[in-house]
């Protein structure tokens, strides 16, 4: 499988209103400076690459409108928003590839930057993408056997953290099987990762974590024998 790169940019300076806590500085209109810069692959295979393209200029709108509104110390309104969007590619064979995104975004005065995973699949003879009940003839199965399954592949890891710390600091909800925790999900030759977002199991300052699926351990599921023929 073939592809090529290509890097978007672009720096606006854009009117917000600042919004802080009453008694604090109060509210004032500053021209905040918006960076943003994303890597994307290129297949030459046109649906594919429309659709990527049509994505990210939705993402980083989204993403911007996510940080409407920041505070801006008015003494310091030279500051700003900047994003940063990388990209990894993972193929399956020569038909199928999962693109996977990070966004960075970090504003001027924050106590910390926010990091984001997207995970979009494709189909590359059909052009399309994949999403979770095309990978499996039962998703809903497969969510639940994912959800039963990855506390024990972090076990070590929580287990790690629980000797430095005294207890394990993770959010049980993060694991349950619903779409949106188990959504960054990246096609391997023999299963599927998941990545586990900032906050959803455990806090920031933990970072995120990854689970590994093993084929095999979802064959209930009925994974899609196109992407999986040893789970015939």
């Amino acid at each position: 499988m073939r592809y090529g790169w290509l890097i978007g940019a672009a720096v606006l300076l854009c009117a917000a209103m600042a919004s802080t806590p009453a008694g604090e500085y109060g509210k004032a209109e500053v021209a905040i400076r918006v960076s943003a810069t994303a890597e994307y692959p290129v297949f030459n295979v046109t649906r594919v690459d429309d659709d990527l393209q049509a994505f990210l200029g939705s993402h980083i709108e989204k993403t911007l409108a996510g940080w409407n509104g920041v505070a801006v110390h008015p003494d310091q309104p030279e500051g700003g928003v900047e994003i940063a969007v990388s990209n990894a590619v993972e193929p399956v064979g020569d038909r199928f590839v999962s693109v996977l995104f990070q966004t960075f975004a970090y504003a001027h005065m924050a106590a910390h930057p926010s990091t984001t995973i997207t995970v979009l699949r494709y189909d590359m003879e059909e052009g399309r993408r994949l999403e979770l009940e095309d990978c499996f003839s039962a998703p809903e199965t497969a969510l639940r056997l994912m959800a039963a399954a990855a506390p024990g592949l972090l076990e070590p890891e929580l287990e790690s953290l629980e000797k430095k710390m005294g207890y394990i600091p993770w959010f049980k909800e993060g694991f349950e099987p619903t779409r949106d925790n188990y959504a960054a999900f990246v096609l391997k030759p023999d299963g599927i990762e998941v990545v586990f977002q900032q906050y959803q199991i455990l806090p920031y300052a933990f970072g995120m974590r990854k689970a590994f699926f093993p084929i095999q351990s979802l064959r209930s599921a009925g994974p899609n024998p196109d992407i999986w023929p040893t789970a015939k």
